[in-house]
């Protein structure tokens, strides 16, 4: 079995590196075409050759460097390596040829470098979008290179090289700007006025190449400019179809889906007003304590505020959502009460699914409870049954969490039920009371199927006995102030 594994991956390895070589010699043939805005088939020999290796190694030493870096990331943006390779050698592939076309057309000085760092550092990951670029700005280096050499032009003089290294610095600092994490309009506005901040730079690196012939100078100020309107304009557009073509869920989406105005919340909210107050406090553990172990807050708090979405089928059965002393689980028989009570999950997830949630929203709707048992409807039909009574009907179906989210999930669900109920007087009961959790579901096993550490439940529990005394925290007694007076 070991065998056939490592024959498989080995033959989806040859594969992953034909491909690279395929797209690397297309590249490598329509930039250069690009480049000059002609073809000629002497250049083969002489201009392509070099040029698909050059290319080819440099897309090699990305794809190693993804191997490494999206292996991490499914947890959090269920992003495979098959599906992060595909998006991003589509962004750089796309930028390059682009780079090409607008050198042709313009100049080095209007290449829109910086599409690929924003447009990668919002779907993927900073670094993946640092490197990406990087590479992207030698690829099109490369290719002016191995076009000039054939034209007998000078490749490497200081128009090419300065105008490339305007448009990567100016892909620096739009990435320092992305992580900032504003909403989508104010990214595109933002990295529009700093388009503009940074035309400066460019008259600077302009003058030490032209001297003093100021309309070369502001010429050159001016086509920078163009340049990186041209890149943010690029990720604008492209940015929400690769969220469509690729299935993934930028930060930029997940705040728009965690909306008030989301028609689900807008359900939850007016339909179960109680479990909407729960999920709002059980999102800022959730979210504090994702960033404690480094998840992406952004979906720990999609998470949390739809976690319960199911409840809106049967509201009144859940004691949040009760008024004026009524329950209706007073009328029914236990058994009944823990079905009612457990489905919640799957109806939940079955929403979700239909809206076109994120699968760790599902997830963490339908796991959130694992397979554990209702211990107050099995306690209370145990007191009216004689003998024995089976536990495994007063369980819910699960299945137990299979991410670090829906664990996550599970332990600030309890912990804010819990200390809600009654909260805790001192620092060390609620360390008691978040310890006891953790240590009952890790003893029970439900967290065998999930990738946390004991250092990740370390920081969970640390997180939530910072965040809880916050949430619970006691306010002035106006009334007895006034007697005082």
């Amino acid at each position: 079995m070991t065998e056939t594994n490592h024959s498989h991956k080995a033959r989806r390895e040859i594969a992953y590196c034909a491909a690279l070589f395929v797209l690397a010699v297309f590249i490598a043939l329509v930039g250069i075409m690009l480049l000059h805005l002609k073809w000629e088939v002497i250049t083969v020999a002489r201009v392509v050759v070099p040029a698909v290796a050059a290319v080819y190694t440099l897309f090699l030493v990305l794809y190693l460097y993804l191997r490494k870096e999206l292996r991490h990331l499914y947890d959090s943006l269920q992003c495979s390596r098959l599906k992060g390779c595909l998006l991003t050698y589509t962004v750089v592939g796309f930028n390059i040829l682009v780079c090409c076309a607008v050198y042709g057309l313009y100049s080095p000085y209007a290449m829109p470098i910086a599409a690929v760092a924003l447009i990668l550092t919002v779907m993927l990951k900073e670094r993946i979008g640092f490197v990406a670029t990087t590479i992207s700005a030698l690829c099109v280096i490369f290719l002016i290179l191995a076009h000039g050499n054939y034209y007998d032009d000078d490749p490497l003089n200081a128009h090419n090289l300065l105008g490339t290294l305007f448009g990567y610095v100016s892909a620096i600092f739009m990435m320092y700007l992305i992580w900032k994490r504003f909403s989508r309009f104010e990214t595109t506005w933002g990295t529009l006025l700093l388009a503009i901040a940074i035309t400066p730079l460019a008259c600077l690196l302009a003058y030490a190449e032209f001297g003093n012939d100021t309309a070369r100078v502001f010429e050159a100020a001016a086509i920078s400019l163009l340049g990186n309107v041209i890149a943010v304009a690029i990720f604008t557009m492209a940015q929400p179809v690769m969220e469509i073509v690729f299935r993934m869920w930028s930060d930029f989406k997940l705040a728009e889906i965690c909306s008030f105005d989301q028609p689900l919340l807008k359900r939850l909210r007016e339909e179960a007003p109680g479990t909407f107050n729960h999920a709002l406090t059980v999102a800022n553990l959730v979210e504090s304590c994702a960033i404690a172990i480094g998840l992406d807050p952004y979906m720990a708090r999609a998470c949390a505020y739809f976690h319960d979405i199911g409840k809106i089928k049967n509201p009144t059965f859940f004691v949040e959502n009760q008024k004026d002393g009524y329950n209706p689980h007073d009328e029914l028989i236990p058994e009944l009460s823990a079905k009612i009570i457990t489905r919640h999950t799957s109806v939940g997830a079955e929403m979700l699914r239909a809206a076109r949630m994120p699968e760790q929203v599902v997830k963490a709707a339908n796991e959130h409870h694992g397979d554990t048992p209702v211990i107050y409807f099995y306690l209370k039909a145990k007191g009216i049954t004689e003998g024995e009574l089976e536990i495994n009907p007063f369980r819910y179906v699960g299945p137990r969490p299979t991410t670090k989210y829906s664990a996550i999930m599970m332990i600030c669900d309890i912990c804010e039920a819990m200390t809600r109920a009654k909260a805790p007087q001192t620092v060390e009961e609620l360390e008691d009371i978040v310890g006891g959790v953790i240590r009952d579901k890790l003893t029970d096993g439900q967290f065998d199927d999930c990738e946390l550490t004991i250092k990740d439940l370390h920081a969970i529990k640390m997180t939530i006995c910072d965040v809880i005394p916050a949430i619970l925290h006691k306010r002035i007694d106006y009334n007895r102030a006034k007697e005082r007076r």
